[in-house]
């Protein structure tokens, strides 16, 4: 299997690419981790190539899973202003995490 790790911000095409190579070959592939930031966790959001990289993943019926559930102070974190652990509103939510939500009803 061949897991797939990006963040919107810095990993672009070329990772697409390789990804699709690997289907090419058929391997499965699990996308293990993904923020809508920078790989270093922080930094501006990339929506646009956010929604590019969901809608690959989609197209190819590539699972996912988003990082990070937390509350941090970095743009990678889609929760803020919070301590519950579920049950969260969407004044909860950071960026990231409104648009997580969004990417999940797709």
């Amino acid at each position: 299997m061949y897991t797939l790790h990006f963040y919107a911000a810095t990993h672009k095409e070329y990772l697409r690419q390789k990804a699709t190579t690997a289907l090419n070959a058929g391997l499965p592939i699990f996308a293990t981790e993904f923020g809508v930031c920078d790989a270093s966790g922080n930094g501006n959001l990339d929506l646009t190539e956010a929604n590019t990289w969901i809608d690959f993943l989609n197209q190819h019926n590539i699972s996912w899973m988003c990082w990070n559930l937390s509350n941090k102070d970095e743009s990678s974190s889609i929760l803020k202003n919070t301590n519950k652990v579920t049950g969260w509103t969407n004044d909860e939510l950071s960026d990231a995490g409104k648009w997580l939500l969004n990417a999940l009803k797709r």
